[in-house]
This record gives C-alpha cells, sequence and structure tokens, in this order.
C-alpha cells in the first residue's frame, strides 16, 4: 500500500511520456492540455510532474514562440487530488515538501518561462486550478467558466493565490473571495480584472489562438523581458508569500476540520467544524 507522498512521487513514474497531459505545436504555438477528464483534470503527482516538464521543455523549444493552457472536458482544473491526500499518511514535513515541489513547482515554471502563457480556461478552475490560470500571462475564459478558490470550504487555507488576489483586488475583495469561497462567473473576474476576455464556448479556442498568434509574431526578446519586467513590478514578493502558505498548509491538512470537511464532501452535507 502506497503510504507517504514520497512513495507516491516513486510510484507516478517518470514526467514523460505523458499520460494526464496532451501537448501540440502548431506554428510556433504551443497548447497544453490537463487531459485527466475523470478527476476534472485535477493537479495529482502525475499531473504536476508532467505539468512542470511540459512547461520547462516548451520554455526551452527554440520552435515554440506561445504557450496556450487549456483543460478537457468539462474543467479546466478542479484544483488538488483530495483523493491522493486523503489516503496517505504522510508527516507534515513530507507534506510540506509536495506541495512545495510539485504545487509551487508549477506556478514557478509559468512564472519562469520567458514566452507568454494563455490560460484558456473551458470550465471550471478552482483551487490550485485558480492559482494556475491567474499565474499565466492573460486568461481566456469560455461563458461556462467558474472561479473559486475552494479552500476555505476544505478547511484549509489559499497558498500563493492568496497574494495575487490581495494586489489585485485589495484586502476586502480578496478576504471576501477566500474566506466565503465565492465561485465566481467569468464576467465577474473581468470585472475584477483578472480575466482578460470573456468568450463564447465555442470560439475558446479560436480567440487563444488569435492571442498567442499575435504574441508569436512579436519580438520574442522584448516580449520575454516585458514579462519578467511585469512580474516583478506585480509579484516580486510572491515566492516568500508563497513559503508562507506552503509551510502552513500541512497543518490544516493534519486538522480534524479536515477531516470533516473531506467526509461532509463524500457524504454530501454541511460540514460541522469544531476548530480542532
Amino acid at each position: 500500500m502506497i503510504r507517504t507522498y514520497r512513495e507516491q512521487i516513486k510510484a507516478a513514474g517518470p514526467a514523460f511520456p505523458y499520460r494526464r497531459l496532451e501537448v501540440s505545436v502548431a506554428d510556433r504555438i504551443a497548447t497544453i492540455t490537463l487531459n485527466d477528464p475523470e478527476t476534472l483534470n485535477a493537479f495529482s503527482i502525475k499531473m504536476t510532474s508532467e505539468l512542470r516538464h511540459a512547461l520547462g521543455a516548451l520554455a526551452a523549444d527554440p520552435d515554440v514562440a506561445a504557450i496556450i493552457l487549456t483543460g478537457s472536458g468539462g474543467a479546466f482544473s478542479a484544483g488538488g487530488d483530495l483523493r491522493q491526500m486523503n489516503e496517505t499518511e504522510a508527516t507534515p514535513a513530507e507534506r510540506y515538501e509536495f506541495i512545495r515541489h510539485e504545487f509551487g513547482g508549477v506556478i514557478e515554471a509559468i512564472g519562469n518561462c520567458d514566452k507568454p502563457i494563455i490560460a484558456a480556461v473551458n470550465g471550471h478552475a478552482m483551487g490550485v486550478g485558480l492559482f494556475a490560470a491567474l499565474s499565466c500571462d492573460m486568461i481566456v475564459a469560455a461563458r461556462s467558466a467558474r472561479f473559486g478558490t475552494a479552500y476555505i470550504k476544505l478547511a484549509l487555507t489559499p497558498l500563493g493565490v492568496s497574494f495575487i488576489l490581495a494586489r489585485s483586488l485589495g484586502y476586502a475583495r480578496a478576504f471576501e473571495f477566500c474566506a466565503l469561497g465565492s465561485v465566481l462567473s467569468p464576467e465577474d473576474m473581468k470585472g475584477l480584472g483578472l480575466v482578460n476576455r470573456v468568450v463564447a464556448d465555442e470560439e475558446l479556442s479560436q480567440e487563444a489562438t488569435i492571442i498567442a498568434r499575435r504574441l508569436a509574431d512579436g519580438p520574442p526578446r522584448a516580449l520575454a523581458f516585458t514579462k519578467q519586467i511585469l512580474r516583478q513590478a506585480a509579484y516580486r514578493e510572491l515566492g516568500e508569500h508563497l513559503m508562507i502558505g506552503e509551510a502552513v498548509q500541512p497543518l490544516c491538512l493534519a486538522s480534524d476540520d479536515h477531516q470533516e470537511a473531506l467526509a461532509a464532501f463524500a457524504e454530501k452535507r454541511k460540514p460541522k467544524f469544531s476548530g480542532v
């Protein structure tokens, strides 16, 4: 029986060839499709290891000038894989190691890539799925998409997405979004300045490709510098904030309230939190 995160990482096997992603390149535009529809593209160890590998490979590929990140089925990503988290008996140190390396590693790979990355959000983007979308350089959302932090409903903290929300929305709105577990429409997100374009579902791929084409035809070095300069201006302290969130999350994962939230979710009932 696989009990710890380290054992799960070993069991997941090599990141390539991909089993949870589809990656294609056409005319200098790469498309990464999260492809585990049975879990609503949840960020499992296998998914995150493959995504980090794909982002690194495309960042280094001279024939790729822009990247689109999207999901298959009815979701962009439902967030972290709850079943995987609940089936382990990891120590807090191991949980920290996993969150830092896997979830934090995806966010760092998006930010460190010099090439523009467009999130084409086709459905629900929740938890770390929302974090990944907001970490991209632009977001195009289908009208059926939905956005939420989701963490509070599981008695967890919002990791580094809280930094992006606080910077973008101010404290009061960011607190409301995170603490009430609000789920927002694409129009709401666009009104808050968190989404660039909202289009009909059937136009999502086309619109993302049009934007990617314009970016791919631009000057690569100037675009790379523009991305890094703007990210430094907007998110310079994100790394420090993320480390705090990653350190706190294992404590929440070990709490009775988190176990109650998971049980309530499975039993389709309202959780009864005790503060333990």
